[in-house]
């Protein structure tokens, strides 16, 4: 469903409720403008009765129809104002909306693709990680297998100057 229509649908209960009110109020005060315009030409009759000026054609039917026009003319024009109103609110808060879901739509995606170039960082790194260790057994396991044959040899070189300083020393110790 439509967030306008949603919106629509909801504000048209409280639109209809403002115009009744607005409608009823524009009635209540024709009806309160024919009383007192009543009330007014009968006090002004009885004025004349004492020797008053007759004012009485002031308060004519015509004078209380242009009076009943104007409020319901301001009744209407205050209605078409609140539905104007309503309406340039709804396309606001609907234009709102659209705007925010598209932000957030490219919001998600730069976050998507921070998070893509931060997994081909994070892999490269563990690459990285992986060849430096594979290399540094490898030298390990080099030296290791260097190592013994290096005893061997330092162990063979130095048997013989072992055996020739021992004689040596066999032969000093024989002697008196």
């Amino acid at each position: 469903m439509d967030p306008q229509q949603t919106q629509t649908r909801t504000s048209l209960p409280a639109e209809n409720l403002a115009e009744a009110i607005l409608q009823g109020t524009a009635r209540l005060i024709d009806l309160q403008t024919a009383a007192a315009q009543a009330l007014l030409r009968m006090q002004s009759r009885n004025a004349a009765l004492f020797g008053a000026p007759d004012w009485s054609r002031v308060f004519t039917d015509d004078n209380r129809r242009q009076l009943s026009e104007l409020f319901s003319a301001g009744a209407q024009q205050a209605l078409n104002l609140m539905r104007q109103t309503n309406e340039t609110l709804s396309q606001l808060q609907s234009k709102v909306n659209v705007l925010l879901a598209q932000q957030t739509e490219q919001f998600t995606e730069q976050i998507r693709t921070g998070v893509r170039e931060l997994e081909q960082r994070t892999g490269q790194a563990v690459e990285q990680v992986r060849e430096a260790s594979q290399q540094t057994a490898q030298q390990a396991l080099a030296k290791a297998e260097q190592t013994p044959q290096q005893v061997r040899a330092a162990s063979e070189q130095a048997q013989p100057s072992l055996q020739g300083s021992g004689a040596e020393e066999r032969s000093r110790s024989k002697r008196p």
